[in-house]
């Protein structure tokens, strides 16, 4: 393993060490803060509805396929039925 190298270990200490004394403070965007009322808020709210009706559009759309494919294999089948009952 990597780690078991002591300059390996002593880079990654002084790199965390690094890390962790260097940081400033984050400051968070108004969508993240929660101020509802910034149009960065309602902005990620629209987009938010707006995938959400996309998503909800393709499923409905598999759905719907998959209810036509059913329909349609029940008709086949009746109709191969019938022609082979005829055939006899």
């Amino acid at each position: 393993m990597i780690l078991h190298h002591p300059r390996t270990c002593l880079f990654f200490s002084v790199m965390v060490v690094f890390c962790l004394f260097t940081t400033t403070s984050a400051h968070a965007c108004a969508v993240c803060f929660g101020d509802p009322d910034s149009p960065m808020s309602k902005g990620a709210l629209m987009g938010v509805i707006v995938l959400l009706g996309i998503i909800v559009s393709v499923l409905c759309g598999v759905t719907g396929t998959i209810i036509f494919w059913m329909h349609r294999a029940r008709q086949l089948s009746i109709q191969q039925s019938n022609h082979s009952s005829t055939n006899i």
